[in-house]
C-alpha cells in the first residue's frame, strides 16, 4: 500500500520571489508617494495663505472704519493687524508676511515649517524648499504674490 504525502507550506525559493517583488514595488511607490506628501504640505500652506489673505482683508476694512490708515510693502504682519487675526499667528510654527497697498491687502506669503505658501500666487511643488528652491521665508512668497498683482 502506497502512503500519499502531501507537502504543506512554501519552498524558501518561493519566499525570496515574493520578498523581491515586494521590495521592487516599495522602491517604485515610496518616492511617489513622498512626492505627493510634499505636494499635500504646500497645498494646505496656500490654503492657510488664503484664509490668512481674507483675515487681512477684513482686519483692513475695520482698521479704515476706525480711521487707521497704514501701507505695509512685504513686512511681518503691522501692529494694527496682528491683534486682528491673532488666531492665525498662534496657530503654530507659521511666519506671516503680507503687503497691503491702498488699504487692501494684496498678497500674503506665509512659511509654515519648512513649507511656503502665498496668495493671490500660490507657491507650487517646484518652489518648495526641498526641490532646491531658495524659497526661506513669508517675505519672499509674498514678494510672488505683490508681483502677479502688478502684472
Amino acid at each position: 500500500m502506497m502512503t500519499k504525502k502531501t507537502v504543506k507550506g512554501f519552498t524558501l525559493v518561493e519566499l525570496i520571489v515574493v520578498i523581491a517583488i515586494i521590495g521592487v514595488l516599495a522602491a517604485i511607490l515610496v518616492p511617489s508617494m513622498l512626492g505627493y506628501v510634499t505636494k499635500s504640505k504646500i497645498s494646505s500652506a496656500n490654503a492657510t495663505a488664503k484664509n490668512v489673505f481674507n483675515a487681512v482683508n477684513t482686519a483692513v476694512i475695520e482698521a479704515d472704519a476706525e480711521g487707521l490708515n497704514f501701507e505695509a510693502e512685504c513686512e511681518p504682519v503691522p501692529e494694527e493687524i496682528e491683534d486682528r487675526i491673532k488666531n492665525f499667528i498662534d496657530s503654530g510654527d507659521i511666519e506671516i508676511a503680507v503687503t497691503i497697498n491702498d488699504m487692501i491687502c494684496r498678497a500674503v506669503g506665509i512659511k509654515d515649517g519648512k513649507f511656503a505658501g502665498a496668495y493671490p500666487c500660490a507657491t507650487t511643488n517646484n518652489d518648495s524648499p526641498e526641490s532646491g528652491s531658495t524659497v526661506i521665508d513669508a517675505a519672499t512668497a509674498c514678494a510672488w504674490g505683490r508681483h502677479t498683482e502688478e502684472a
